[in-house]
C-alpha cells in the first residue's frame, strides 16, 4: 500500500484507518512482524476499497496545479472560529464542550465548518487552502496520520465531503500575524451588515 500512496489518488487517505488499526494491535518497536493481528469486520470494511480495480488503476493527473479559490481560517479556544474567501466572511462560536479541545481539532473543525460554508461556489474547483496551524497543514496535506485519531478522524471527514463534490485541496500555512481577518473572525462577533476594515489590515489580507 505504502508504495501506491504517490501514483494513486487519495490511498494514503484509505491507508490511514488500516495504520491506526494496525499500531492498535502491534507495537513495531517492541514486537516483531510474526505476531499475529486479528481480522476484524472494522479492518476488512476498510480494505474493501482496495480490492476495487477501479480505486487503485485510477492514476494521478498529470495537469499542472491551479488555484482556483483561496480560502483562509482561523480558530480560537476562547471564542469560536473564521474564516473567509475572498471579500466574503463567515464565522461561528463554539459550544462550551467544544472549547476544551485541543487547538488543533478546533483549526481543523473551522477549515471544515468554513469550507461547508462556501460548499456550493466549491464544487468541482481546486482550492488553496490557508491557515497559521501547521499540523492542520500538514494533516490535510498528508490526508491524515497516525499520531492524533481525533484529528485523523476530522480529515477523513473533510476530504471525504471533498471527494463527494470534486474539489480538490492544497493546504498552505500563513504566519499568524499575517492571517488578520479570519483571526478577527474567530475572536469578535461581526454583524455582516456593518463591518469594515480598516486600510492598513484590508492592504495585508488582499494585497
Amino acid at each position: 500500500m505504502a508504495s501506491c500512496i504517490e501514483m494513486i489518488p487519495y490511498a494514503r487517505l484509505h491507508m490511514r484507518p488500516i495504520q491506526i488499526y494496525l499500531l492498535s494491535h502491534w507495537r513495531p518497536t517492541s514486537q516483531n512482524l510474526e505476531l499475529n493481528v486479528p481480522i476484524t469486520q472494522y479492518l476488512k470494511s476498510h480494505l474493501i476499497w482496495w480490492s476495487d480495480t477501479a480505486n487503485i488503476t485510477k492514476g494521478r493527473s498529470l495537469q499542472h496545479w491551479e488555484t482556483h479559490v483561496t480560502i483562509t481560517t482561523d480558530a480560537s479556544t476562547s471564542n469560536g472560529w473564521g474564516g473567509h474567501m475572498d471579500s466574503q466572511i463567515v464565522q461561528g462560536t463554539w459550544s462550551d464542550i467544544q472549547k476544551t479541545q485541543h487547538i488543533n481539532c478546533l483549526e481543523l473543525e473551522a477549515v471544515l465548518k468554513t469550507i461547508q460554508h462556501f460548499l456550493p461556489q466549491l464544487k468541482g474547483k481546486n482550492v488553496l487552502l490557508r491557515c497559521d496551524n501547521s499540523t492542520v497543514v500538514q494533516y490535510i496535506n498528508k490526508q491524515g496520520g497516525t499520531k492524533s485519531i481525533q484529528l485523523c478522524q476530522k480529515t477523513w471527514d473533510l476530504l471525504k465531503l471533498l471527494i463527494e463534490h470534486k474539489i480538490q485541496i492544497k493546504a498552505a500555512h500563513i504566519a499568524g500575524k499575517a492571517n488578520v481577518l479570519a483571526d478577527l473572525l474567530s475572536r469578535t462577533k461581526i454583524r455582516h451588515t456593518e463591518w469594515s476594515l480598516q486600510e492598513t489590515v484590508a492592504q495585508q489580507i488582499f494585497v
